[in-house]
């Protein structure tokens, strides 16, 4: 490594003085170094201090790891990797938003590849009966046909550029976010949603619409037909991937495990004895 330094600046006003090679894992810093130079601080208002710490601990890894044909040097980078994205979900969805910002393309693979694990496979019942998320529907509306469910009832939501799509009323309710916002606001007047660009909101509206049209019942072949509509749903580009997973994270970005529960719907059927020893056992998921 060379002697040079290059000083970042947090969004918090944190400075950090980290060896030139470390910094230039980041694409954005070496373009901004080569544009502008680095002898004064380079300000990265996107990233809070505790991130780019993060950031900075997994570029200087990265950097030391000699890049040789060394099978034992790869092996333990991998599993120096797997432990580092092993964070809270609020930890691991700012650093998908800083190795995005900072186009860090190893590390944004790493976390997005990560948040893929977790739930691949899972059906959205999958996902509820995993997590415990309590179905709102009786028995009978779930299994109620589609055609006396649907409302004449229509929702426009607006997208972060300013296009709107008109939906019906219980496909846009699919989201809880924006169930939230008719109870407290009402929906007359249309929905902004201005993290979300209208490619995105397209995806998600196909996504709602489908989970809506398919009935829920024990039918194995039309949840078959579902799960192969949803692996072929998420074989999108990385950056399509990454824009819909965000549009997850921000609905849980900063809240704790009870406020998570509390946005899903999430009933905690543990026991406050059952749920210590499972903080015990998983204390990284809870940072």
């Amino acid at each position: 490594m060379s002697s040079k330094k290059i000083t970042l600046k947090s969004s918090d006003g944190e400075m950090f003085e980290v060896d030139e090679a470390v910094a230039l894992e980041s694409q954005t810093i070496n373009n901004f170094n080569e544009d502008v130079g680095g002898d004064s601080s380079i300000p990265l208002p996107n990233v809070t201090s505790k991130i780019l710490a993060k950031v900075i601990e997994y570029c200087k890894k990265h950097v030391e790891t000699p890049k040789t044909d060394d099978c034992n040097a790869d092996e333990e980078l991998k599993t120096w990797d797997a432990n580092f994205v092993k964070v809270g979900p609020a930890t691991l969805f700012d650093l998908i938003l800083a190795a995005k910002y900072l186009n860090i393309k190893s590390l944004l693979d790493l976390t997005c590849q990560t948040v893929a694990d977790m739930i691949k496979g899972m059906t959205p019942e999958e996902i509820c009966k995993t997590f415990k998320i309590k179905n709102d529907f009786a028995p009978e509306e779930s299994e109620r046909p589609l055609t006396s469910r649907m409302t004449s009832k229509k929702i426009t939501l607006k997208s972060s550029d300013g296009e709107t799509f008109e939906v019906d009323e219980v496909v846009a309710l699919e989201s809880l976010t924006i169930k939230n916002v008719i109870e407290d606001v009402g929906g007359d007047s249309g929905i902004p949603l201005p993290n979300v660009t209208s490619k995105i909101l397209a995806k998600v509206i196909e996504y709602c619409k489908k989970h809506v049209e398919t009935p829920k019942a024990d039918n194995r072949n039309a949840d078959k037909e579902l799960k192969t509509w949803d692996a072929d749903f998420v074989k999108v580009d990385q950056v399509t991937l990454f824009d819909l997973i965000l549009t997850v994270a921000d609905m849980i970005k900063g809240k704790t495990p009870e406020e998570i529960r509390r946005t899903f719907n999430i009933r905690n059927e543990f026991t406050p004895e059952e749920e210590e020893e499972v903080r015990r056992e998983n204390q990284w998921a809870f940072e």
